[in-house]
């Protein structure tokens, strides 16, 4: 689908998909509109439920996504995936474990609100697609009950098993039109089982309406930390005029001196 894109040169299989999945589309019978929007957004695909049932099968490698991706999203998702794959070989691996890994992986990235393994499994799922939102999605962390503009305070009941924000985190304010305000965090403290946060101006807090979800859409997790990491290496080229015929490379011991 992505080939037939303009000139045919935008193939999916060569890393130049034209995303045509998030673009938006009508469907219509004789000329009527029957729906629109975006109609074939699925959401995206999760394999850490199923890493048990794939190294018994004999996979020994995973690829993991990084491609248009910014460095934070590939050192969480490598991250769980390394720890769920020790997990697994040690034998501490539960299902409280993988859960919590894919909490952590909804608030890095998702569509949808959700993940999928019918790629994977071949089973149907009937809540594959992402529906109207194809952007980053977050994770819902409860609703919105009390409102204090002198305060300038949300008083957010919890959902389930939410992940609790910390301060420089980013929320998404949402009804059922879509998103409302997003802010980042400034103070996050607990009342009588409730999260009181700080963060969002008092006059932006005078105009949420009633009913309005809360979502997490950034949060450093502890066992991210900083993993930054630098390798010296030096890298030489013998090269003519028909361009460059060599190439090598030494790993330098030492600390990485900045050049």
């Amino acid at each position: 689908f992505s080939s037939m894109n303009k000139s045919g040169t935008r193939s999916g299989n060569r890393g130049l998909c034209a995303q045509p999945r998030r673009q938006m589309y009508e469907l219509s019978n004789n000329g009527k509109v029957l729906s629109s929007g975006h109609l074939i957004s699925p959401k995206d695909r999760c394999a850490i439920s199923l890493i048990p049932d794939l190294i018994k099968a004999g996979v020994s490698s995973v690829k993991i996504e990084g491609r248009m991706r910014d460095a934070d999203y590939v050192c969480a998702a490598v991250k769980t995936y390394r720890r769920i794959i020790d997990a697994f070989y040690d034998g501490s691996l539960n299902d409280e474990m993988i859960e919590t890994a894919e909490r952590e992986l909804l608030v890095n990235f998702n569509r949808g609100g959700g993940f999928t393994t019918q790629n994977l499994t071949g089973k149907k799922d009937p809540q594959i697609l992402s529906g109207d939102y194809v952007g980053k999605f977050g994770l819902k962390i409860g609703r919105i009950t009390l409102r204090d503009c002198k305060e300038g305070t949300i008083t957010i009941k919890p959902s389930k098993d939410a992940v609790e924000p910390s301060k420089g985190d980013y929320l998404s304010l949402r009804d059922k039109n879509g998103e409302i305000k997003s802010f980042p965090v400034g103070k996050v403290s607990r009342f009588k089982g409730n999260m009181v946060v700080k963060g969002l101006h008092p006059s932006s807090i005078k105009e949420l309406p009633d009913d309005v979800n809360v979502y997490l859409v950034n949060h450093e997790f502890d066992q991210y930390g900083n993993t930054s990491r630098k390798t010296h290496i030096d890298v030489y080229f013998d090269a003519s005029a028909e361009g460059v015929i060599k190439a090598s490379a030494r790993v330098m011991e030492g600390p990485l001196q900045d050049d």
